[in-house]
């Protein structure tokens, strides 16, 4: 369980640091440390550490050779509260809104414990976009037609335009050691930027392309004046083809771009059944190729001359998406080998994740820490710093869950489930507590927005079910072969070193109970329509012990699950939601906790025990 504390006390805390009480002075005896392998390397702070980053978690990312602490979300809107739907901090709340004062004491407090720890600070903003408190609040003509998502700022419009850089410039001055501004705007999310459309009367004439450039180049013109030396770094997220070369020929020579590293690649899961495949969507753990945005953000860099940072995933965000880290360690290694040998300039944690202190963060240490070392070595020493002597067992243990991410049926395409790619990691993530429905699965079919995009059910249907369950199977195997291994490592350890091997076989175990719900689920859903070769009784019993093992590791505080930035408890009631009553006191505000969607889950499942033939 994280420790709460009231927005009193938390405001309290951002102005003590801001005033510098309690100051940590860096020693100035310290040897040098070498040149890190990558020059630029955000830390995305994850859910435990997002409202206020500790000094521990600081200093831990500091020491293990990141450059940035980047922020993202917004440290009033709480995960547990099912009715926040702006997570993410924009310009208006920061500057302009009811709470602004209260934004820039976060923002300030948070640079300044950054600056203590030789961290700069970074800022991810998906801009211009108006929240509804927004919309209320600033003037009309200010305003541009309505959009899916409602109306947007009209940045067209002279006073709206310096109103939203003057945002910039506030936001700039609040946090000192800010350097860097992350620009995304495509999402297909009604929570991220959007420009005029060509509705609106002022915009109609000029291209959305042109308008984004130029937009982009008065931040960075901002930005540069305000603190010289500043970098904005574009976010080709979903951006548009005719963005590019609209965008980067207005903007300063040299402006990074940052990308995903293998959105787009083509993938096989099982070489031995090429006729499951599928490419990218987003990110994918087992993937050891570049992509085609990747190609692109190359192309860019040569034309305009900036450099290319990436996102990687270091949480196996798709494949176990809310734990710290999936124990494959080889697989990450792998990732910033790739990213050495592509002249990558730095990266970005993934931003639905953030860096966990434990093995991923000491790989991080690691890789920055030897740029020259190889692949093997970097694993090698890796094994010896987390295990002591037992380098042996440890790799096998994560050779094995390696294996089991290159097998695991994230990017697979399928005509009768709409981006499965680009959904499945969050939805087959919520099996654990999601309710298994007996309705839903005789669909056999992708409902879409019927019930909810990432309602794990849409993933059902009969030509899914034979190659995801494979997959799946396979990926199990693995991983209990790798839980096998950890059990053996953690009865070999060195006392000194037995509570890393103990937290990295928890966290196997954790992923393997996810990995064994959702092929509970599969073979579920394959018996609700109809596949009489599956023991049904057998996958219910098996599926109500995983859940209880799972909520029983789960509620562990050492264990930080909760990766995502979007909560389960949010994701199911947007799913099923006939539970809110059950799990939101509405005249209270107050959440009655995600383990409830572990007891209301088991109840159901006991009561389809009764109702199968034995």
């Amino acid at each position: 369980m994280t420790a709460k504390f009231s927005r009193r006390d938390f405001l309290a805390a951002t102005a003590a640091a801001a005033s510098g009480v309690a100051a940590m002075q860096v020693s100035q005896t310290e040897p040098a440390r070498p040149r890190p392998l990558f020059r630029f390397a955000a830390a995305f702070p994850p859910t435990v550490e997002y409202q206020f980053p500790s000094d521990r978690w600081l200093a831990a990312v500091a020491d293990a050779g990141y450059t940035h602490c980047i922020l993202q979300i917004d440290p009033f809107s709480h995960p547990e509260d099912i009715r926040v739907v702006d997570r993410f901090p924009t310009i208006f709340d920061m500057t302009t809104g009811p709470r602004f004062r209260s934004y820039l004491s976060w923002l300030h407090g948070v640079s300044d414990a950054s600056a203590r720890h030789g961290l700069k600070l970074a800022f991810e903003a998906w801009e211009p976009v108006l929240t509804t408190e927004a919309r209320r609040i600033l003037p009309a003509s200010w305003k541009g037609p309505a959009a899916e998502s409602g109306e947007t700022l009209c940045v067209t419009q002279p006073e709206a335009r310096a109103w939203f850089l003057k945002g910039f410039e506030a936001v700039l001055e609040a946090a000192p050691a800010m350097d860097a501004l992350l620009l995304g705007i495509n999402d297909g999310d009604m929570y991220v930027g959007e420009l005029c459309s060509s509705k609106c009367p002022r915009c109609h004439s000029r291209p959305m392309a042109v308008r984004l450039g130029e937009l982009y180049r008065d931040i960075q013109t901002t930005c540069i004046r305000a603190r010289p030396g500043f970098q904005v770094i574009l976010y080709d997220w979903f951006w548009e083809d005719d963005f590019f070369p609209a965008v980067f020929s207005r903007v300063a020579k040299g402006t990074p771009i940052l990308t995903r590293l293998e959105r787009g690649a083509p993938y096989t899961p099982d070489p031995t059944h090429p006729e499951w495949s599928g490419r990218v969507f987003d990110q994918c753990l087992g993937c050891d190729l570049t992509g085609t945005d990747f190609a692109r953000a190359q192309q860019i860099s040569r034309m305009y001359g900036g450099p290319v940072y990436v996102m990687p995933e270091l949480s196996g965000m798709f494949e176990c998406s809310e734990l710290p880290y999936v124990p494959a360690a080889g697989q990450v290694a792998k990732k910033f080998d790739l990213m050495r040998g592509e002249n990558v300039a730095g990266w970005v944690d993934f931003d639905c994740g953030g860096v966990h202190e434990g093995l991923m963060l000491d790989l991080v240490r690691v890789v920055q820490s030897n740029p020259r070392a190889s692949l093997d070595e970097w694993l090698q020493v890796l094994a010896r710093k987390r295990y002591g002597a037992e380098v042996g067992i440890g790799r096998e243990a994560w050779e094995a869950f390696d294996q089991g991410v290159r097998v695991f049926p994230a990017v697979l395409d399928f005509k009768s489930i709409d981006s499965y790619a680009g959904r499945f990691g969050d939805a087959i993530d919520l099996t654990v507590v999601h309710p298994f429905i007996a309705e839903r699965a005789r669909q056999a079919k992708d409902l879409g927005n019927t019930h909810y995009w990432f309602d794990p059910h849409n993933f059902l249907t009969p030509e899914a079910i034979p190659a995801v369950s494979h997959c799946l199977g396979k990926a199990v195997e693995f991983g209990n072969q790798g839980k096998a291994n950890f059990d053996r490592l953690v009865e070999a350890a060195a006392t000194e070193v037995r509570p890393n091997a103990e937290f990295d076989c928890r966290m196997a175990e954790l992923t393997l109970l996810a990995w064994q719900s959702a092929l509970n689920f599969y073979k579920w859903g394959a018996a609700v329509q109809g596949d009489k070769s599956i023991p049904i009784q057998a996958v219910l019993q098996d599926e109500i012990s995983v859940t209880r093992r799972y909520r029983e590791l789960q509620a562990l505080p050492e264990m930080e699950v909760g990766n995502m930035t979007t909560s389960w408890q949010l994701e199911v009631v947007n799913s099923v939601p006939e539970l809110v009553s059950q799990l939101f006191d509405w005249k209270t505000s107050e959440s009655t906790g995600t383990g409830d969607l572990f007891d209301l889950k088991i109840k159901d499942l006991e009561q389809q025990l009764k109702t199968w033939p034995a």
